[in-house]
């Protein structure tokens, strides 16, 4: 890191042409990606010198659009400015409490340069690139996420959406066809969902209208027709629910219906089937505009500071969001083999190599598997999070930790040799 702590500090061999905020010049020019270069302002000095320079106003300025108050001491404080080469310009007041990046879409300032910027809503058409990005990556590139060369057996039922609007979705009973489907992990949430039945089931099988589909599971239709993948398993349309005998047999098959799909996608942010998966991103700020040399700058939070990343074990992207309340949702996110997120925050990305998300520097390599290492201390851990989630019926606490628990069993019996039997029970 180059740091120039305060105006007088300066490099004699600079050339720069003002002393406060030496007219964001770094002492060299710090390629993107390695330490910036930094420079320490006096509040006061930078307020006074922004009537005179171009740079220190536009500090200044951005500064304003999100303090409007400067008390004496807060004028005492030093504003941080650092800079790299192609980057964006941060600056940053009292440790923190106020972090910015100024940017310039064009990139044509050397410390002023463009971001990656998080479109407001998810249902944007960047949003859909992202994700489709994001597939084709892990099918491609990711060893650890491909289980076989060919498409896996489908569930027992599967949704038929097809890869356009042409046609309504119907139930198609698969009969054991491979192929590749999306699996959908969501709230049911309190008004009455549309299932199906031994009464309907027959109905359900001919057509399904789209518009009557809840509108969780429509918008779960459309991401999956612009990812490509024709077939959808919904919990409540692909198990007879008052069918005591089918219900028990889909829910203990629960660990092959994630573990297999071709994707999962979580509806995060969603409390109830009725009310989408599309929603406004908090991360997708509208940047605030700034005139600085007959030039558009923009001015926005710097995003990485407020963001929460995906705990391996608790299998969340934001704590906030009402799926992470859902006692069956746990599973459902330990046993997909890949996942999409729908947060409340952004789109998220995570499988069995990486982790993903709209700010691209963020990503990462992910650690081994859940159940790859100590298996025993990681059901505990699991287990521990699974009960304080919520089930709507008492009566699916085991249901909703079977697919969990037979993937233990295979875990534990791969790596320690043993023939151990689960048998109920958390």
């Amino acid at each position: 890191m180059v740091s120039v702590t305060s105006s007088s500090s300066a490099s004699n061999n600079l050339d720069i042409s003002c002393p406060t905020c030496h007219s964001l010049q770094p002492p060299t020019l710090i390629p993107q990606g390695t330490s910036p270069a930094v420079h320490f302002i006096p509040a006061s000095e930078l307020k006074t010198s922004s009537t005179s320079c171009d740079e220190c106003r536009l500090i200044w300025d951005a500064l304003g659009l999100y303090k409007h108050e400067w008390g004496e001491k807060e004028m005492e404080l030093s504003v941080e400015v650092r800079m790299v080469s192609g980057g964006p310009l941060k600056v940053i007041w009292r440790n923190d409490i106020l972090y910015l990046e100024l940017f310039d879409r064009q990139g044509r300032f050397p410390t002023i340069g463009p971001v990656v910027e998080i479109p407001v809503h998810s249902s944007d058409e960047e949003c859909y690139n992202t994700a489709a990005k994001w597939l084709e990556n892990c099918v491609e590139n990711h060893t650890l996420c491909k289980s076989t060369s060919s498409d896996p057996y489908l569930p027992t039922r599967v949704l038929d959406i097809g890869l356009d609007s042409s046609r309504d979705p119907f139930l198609f009973e698969t009969n054991g066809q491979p192929g590749k489907y999306v699996a959908l992990s969501y709230c049911w949430g309190k008004t009455k969902v549309l299932t199906t039945t031994t009464k309907n089931i027959s109905s359900h099988k001919r057509s399904i209208p789209l518009d009557t589909l809840p509108k969780t599971l429509q918008d779960a239709v459309i991401i999956s027709r612009r990812l490509g993948i024709p077939y959808l398993w919904v919990d409540a349309l692909c198990i007879i629910q008052d069918d005591g005998d089918d219900w028990a047999y889909e829910a203990s098959k629960m660990c092959d219906v994630y573990s297999l799909a071709h994707l999962t996608i979580a509806a995060s942010n969603s409390p109830g089937s009725d009310k989408g998966i599309f929603s406004t991103q908090k991360y997708g700020i509208a940047p605030q505009p700034l005139r600085y040399q007959d030039r558009t700058i923009y001015v926005r939070p710097n995003l990485a500071r407020q963001h929460d990343r995906s705990s391996a074990l608790m299998q969340i992207p934001d704590a906030a969001d009402p799926i992470v309340f859902r006692a069956w949702c746990l599973q459902e996110a330990v046993l997909a083999n890949r996942i999409l997120r729908y947060t409340s925050n952004e789109l998220t990305w995570e499988c069995n190599e990486q982790y993903a998300c709209e700010r691209p520097e963020l990503s990462r390599v992910m650690s081994p598997s859940i159940t790859a290492q100590h298996p025993y201390r990681k059901w505990n851990e699991l287990i521990m999070v699974f009960t304080e989630r919520h089930l709507t019926k008492d009566t699916d606490k085991l249901p909703a930790l079977a697919g969990l628990a037979r993937q233990f069993h295979m875990a534990t019996e791969a790596i320690t040799g043993t023939k151990d039997k689960y048998l109920a029970g958390l």
